[in-house]
């Protein structure tokens, strides 16, 4: 019967030597030693809300300069595109022009649309190119982004590895978006038939989207340019996350709301020039709006990529040291 007030079997201190380990087996000490060895094991969970907050924006900082470069690309050809329409077309006084004779129409009757065969063309045109840059500049950058930084300064590099993968990130939005759209059907079609039954099956739902919303699409952007994943980084996103809902969603929410407000902050100014010179309101609106925004959009790719590392190597920060010694020759 093992004597309870002693130690148990397992390697310890060697009372004749500290350097090393000597097996203890119970009851006395045995001849087998072993050199201390020194095992750290692998770090898992989260940063802390803070230093998570810190360092999205700290990498940030580190990559400013190419990041910058990065929403120019993106943001001048964007603003030129939008303005231009608008000056050559009256864009903004053609589409009140339009929302005014629909919303006075009367029901069934026929709407003619003003000016269309002036315009018409020209809308599709300049809509197709506006549409084609908001692709490129919401899209394609903030995938770029992502070897940014992480680090890399190659912006050549980035904008290319950005977009190659845009195909695979279209294709992950479309089948999410299908996903997601027919989840929501479902309390639609509930409350056509039930109301009751609609109400309680939208409130069960909204939740069950946001969860899955979290699991399966939070680490995205890293998943699709570290991993150069593409459907299959949904399998991959729900291993990874497993366990870690609530720290990714109060993390990823407080991060965007920051962020959103950091946005509201630079552009609302702008607003009583508009009040007080329209036209010229209307140029700083779209300059500032667009470049708030593509700005927004480059910032927020730091967040996944901190929850990415987070959840494949553990939070940064010594590991507990754990001795082992090996076992005892039989």
């Amino acid at each position: 019967m093992t004597d309870p007030t002693r130690p148990p079997p397992g390697w310890y201190p060697d009372p004749q030597d500290a350097s090393s380990l000597r097996w203890w087996n119970g009851v006395v000490w045995t001849d087998d030693r072993s050199a201390r060895t020194t095992f750290s094991p692998p770090r898992s969970g989260l940063r802390g809300v803070g230093d998570f907050i810190g360092d999205a924006f700290r990498s940030v900082g580190r990559a400013a300069k190419p990041l910058l470069v990065l929403a120019a690309i993106a943001i001048v050809p964007l603003m030129v595109a939008v303005l231009l329409a608008d000056a050559q077309l009256g864009f903004t006084d053609w589409l009140d022009e339009v929302v005014e004779v629909v919303e006075q129409a009367d029901p069934g009757e026929t709407i003619d649309i003003p000016r269309w065969d002036v315009n018409g063309a020209s809308a599709a045109i300049w809509g197709l190119t506006i549409l084609l840059l908001y692709l490129f500049a919401f899209a394609v950058l903030p995938l770029a982004a992502v070897p940014l930084i992480e680090g890399d300064p190659d912006l050549d590099g980035a904008m290319r590895a950005g977009l190659r993968a845009t195909p695979r990130a279209i294709g992950v939005g479309l089948l999410a978006a299908l996903g997601f759209g027919v989840l929501l059907l479902v309390p639609l079609v509930a409350f056509v038939l039930f109301p009751p039954l609609g109400v309680l099956t939208f409130l069960a739902v909204i939740p069950l989207a946001t969860f899955l919303s979290v699991r399966l699409l939070v680490v995205y952007q890293p998943l699709i340019m570290i991993e150069g994943l593409g459907f299959g980084l949904f399998g991959r996103s729900w291993a990874l996350t497993r366990g870690h809902f609530w720290g990714l969603f109060g993390r990823s929410v407080l991060f965007g709301l920051i962020v959103s407000f950091a946005t509201n902050v630079v552009t609302f100014p702008f607003q009583f020039v508009g009040a007080a010179d329209p036209q010229l309101g209307t140029v700083l609106s779209v300059t500032v709006g667009l470049a708030a925004g593509a700005a927004s959009g480059l910032v927020q790719v730091a967040g996944p990529i901190i929850l990415y590392r987070d959840l494949v190597d553990g939070p940064p920060g010594p590991a507990p040291a754990q001795v082992w010694g090996q076992p005892p020759s039989a």
